[in-house]
């Protein structure tokens, strides 16, 4: 069953408590927020017109999905899939596809991606951010963790693709001045 499931693009498994945010741009203080259930998923219905920023608590991974790394290298560490409405992301505690969905009412039917710590909680990741463009927005984003080789398949299959966009995190460069 799992060779079918990468050979259709839906390899994983469906991650159980992650906490997704939808907090207006204007403000910290979310409009709502639920956690996912046994198959991954959350939907978010009936938002009003405005500026929405994505954020998600991940939940660590064990096991084969879990990123064993104590120190991530600085190649991929996020990528979103504008057609496929796939974002990759690689923490500390595994690696994790976000599939949007049911992308109703927002500018530009899109998620525009993202990739900070949370301002108010760095263990909390601001993915992504839309438009609800009228009454009614709405997005379904479903979260599933992979093992670090189907990870990398994943990215190898999109990498070279004009609608895939790369993040890649880049250590900072420390001066002597700064060292002091």
């Amino acid at each position: 069953m799992g060779i079918l499931k990468s050979l259709f693009g839906k390899p994983g498994k469906p991650v159980q408590n992650a906490i997704i945010y939808i907090e207006p741009e204007e403000s910290d203080i979310p409009v709502a927020f639920q956690k996912t259930g046994k198959a991954g998923g959350a939907t978010f219905a009936h938002l009003n017109k405005g500026m929405y920023r994505i954020i998600m608590a991940l939940p660590p991974q064990k096991g084969k999905l879990a990123n064993e790394s104590e120190d991530l290298p600085d190649d991929l560490h996020v990528g979103y899939h504008k057609d496929k409405n796939i974002y990759f992301v690689r923490e500390p505690g595994g690696f994790f596809t976000i599939r949007f969905s049911n992308l109703k009412n927002l500018y530009d039917d899109n998620i525009t991606p993202l990739y900070e710590t949370d301002k108010n909680d760095p263990g909390r990741l601001v993915v992504g951010k839309f438009e609800a463009d009228g009454k009614f927005g709405s997005v379904t984003m479903k979260v599933s963790a992979l093992t670090e080789k189907s990870f990398e398949k994943l990215i190898e299959r999109y990498a070279e693709d004009v609608k895939m966009v790369i993040i890649r995190n880049e250590a900072p460069v420390i001066t002597e001045e700064e060292d002091d």
